[in-house]
């Protein structure tokens, strides 16, 4: 017994004697899960033999506790993740060179991604994160068209509502620039190693953060992960940052061809529409030409001013509309050449006045009234009407609909709030904003909430949701507060425009 250790010391130094035998990190987990259920087993058997020798007359009692005692703590064990994670750091920290088997660490995360879709990759993703750092959940957040980060999904972290990141804040420009893995644990004892660096408002809040972990694909950051503490608390040191970068890069080109294919999808859903769009126009033409005629012809009916005057007032109203129309569905966007300078307060009274056919009547709350915004004022005046509209339809006649209009920093928000059916985390991630996506049947193209999101981001503004089935809902539209200094020559310009903002 003395000789033995001396003996495998030896043949452990001498290369000619190793074999290419080794115990697997599965294996070891297994044998030792193996000898923790007969060490149990024993203990609970020498307890057992005890109490039913030295017990006495409370020996059955004592050996019914003991029992019951045994199973409960075997159900503990059975199923807590946290002590399944501490024999892991412990195999890892004293029987292994290092921590990960990466054979086996890469083929399980090439699984999850080869088994999700477009509706579960997101959430696995995040719990392909957590199983490698033994994480209670993260957060998602994937980088928009127009260069905004936003949450995508989380699973254990729901704080709230989250704003979106802009790609010129402090914590973008610090991964792009360092491509670091940030140890929240790390900032807060030795902030010097993240100079320059700020966390949002509500991500400092959330206590249970942990890493955030980029995801670059060419060196381009597509977004990042957040990850919860983990079950055990633990220091991770360079094997951990590597492995977490390694999954980064696949899970950011599996996100990239996702990302592809999406659009790939959305194009042909479009080819499809513009068919649909070409027998629409045709119908939209004549409809036009017959309005244009009855303008035309209206010369022989001036008997009667007060009337005809309101009545070609009108026609070429909608005669107007529906030349707008035809251009949107011809080029799909809408020139710079129809923006003007317009003021908030005369848009929303104007949506006011379009919507209060219908119940509930929206309110209107606005804190600046002097709020300018440069842009096409008949579109604005449609996304918000549409989004009022929806707000309606989902709220009783007894509800609640009402518009907030505020000045933040240098951006005008708009707020549609109501206190109706609501929805759910699920369809607002995956379907709200999708194109040709809706719930109304027959009686709706899926088109408007993607359009009116278009329509935002197109002019440097955002548009973000927050809902709770059976709460209400909030839609928040961001815009810039025009200037007149934002292009040259704009102020030549301005003399033509309405006149209502200097």
């Amino acid at each position: 017994a003395l000789i033995v250790p001396m003996l495998a010391m030896s043949v452990a130094r001498n290369p000619d004697w190793s074999l290419d035998i080794f115990i697997s990190r599965k294996a070891a987990f297994h044998m030792a899960a193996l000898f923790g259920a007969g060490f149990y087993l024993m203990i609970m058997a020498g307890a057992g033999y005890y109490i039913g020798n030295y017990g006495g007359s409370w020996s059955t009692i004592a050996q019914a506790v003991f029992l019951f005692a045994a199973i409960l703590f075997l159900i503990t064990l059975l199923f807590s993740g946290q002590i399944r994670a501490q024999v892991k750091v412990f195999l890892s920290k004293h029987f292994f060179n290092y921590k990960y088997d990466y054979r086996e660490e890469w083929l399980r995360l090439s699984k999850v991604l080869e088994s999700s879709d477009s509706n579960n990759l997101q959430e696995n993703v995040i719990r392909a994160f957590s199983d490698l750092m033994d994480s209670s959940g993260g957060m998602l957040w994937l980088k928009n068209d127009s260069g905004l980060f936003y949450s995508a999904s989380n699973i254990n972290m729901v704080s709230g509502v989250v704003e979106n990141i802009r790609e010129d804040s402090s914590l973008v420009e610090f991964l792009e620039q360092k491509q670091w893995i940030i140890d929240l644990h790390e900032y807060e004892d030795n902030p010097e190693l993240y100079q320059g660096v700020s966390f949002p408002s509500w991500l400092v809040q959330i206590k249970n953060v942990w890493l955030v972990v980029p995801l670059f694909k060419n060196e381009v950051l597509m977004g990042f992960i957040i990850l919860a503490e983990p079950r055990v608390l633990r220091q991770i040191n360079w094997e951990d940052r590597d492995l977490l970068k390694t999954a980064g890069y696949q899970v950011a080109n599996q996100i990239a061809l996702l990302k592809a294919t999406r659009e790939l999808m959305d194009a042909r859903q479009f080819e499809a529409f513009n068919r649909l769009a070409s027998f629409i126009v045709h119908d939209l033409k004549n409809l036009s030409a017959q309005l244009s005629l009855i303008i035309s012809n209206s010369d022989r009916h001036k008997h009667n001013p007060a009337f005809v005057d309101d009545m070609i007032s009108t026609v070429e109203n909608v005669t107007n509309k529906m030349n707008r129309m035809l251009s949107q569905l011809r080029k799909g966007i809408v020139g710079e050449e129809n923006k003007v300078s317009v003021n908030l307060e005369q848009v929303l009274t104007e949506v006011i006045s379009l919507c209060s056919g219908k119940r509930p009547v929206p309110e209107l709350k606005i804190e600046d009234k002097e709020l300018c915004l440069y842009i096409e004022q008949e579109r604005l005046i449609n996304v918000i009407s549409h989004l009022v509209q929806n707000a309606q339809e989902a709220t009783h006649d007894d509800g609640v609909v009402e518009i907030y209009a505020y000045q933040k920093q240098e951006s005008a928000i708009v707020e549609i709030l109501d206190n109706g059916s609501g929805m759910t985390d699920e369809f607002v991630n995956d379907r709200l904003f999708r194109p040709f996506d809706t719930t109304k049947g027959n009686a709706g193209m899926g088109i408007g909430v993607y359009e009116s999101r278009e329509f935002v981001w197109s002019q440097g503004g955002d548009i973000s949701v927050n809902s709770q089935k059976g709460m209400g809902t909030v839609f928040r539209i961001t815009l810039p507060i025009y200037n007149k200094d934002m292009k040259s020559g704009q102020d030549a310009e301005s003399n033509t425009m309405t006149g209502v903002c200097n």
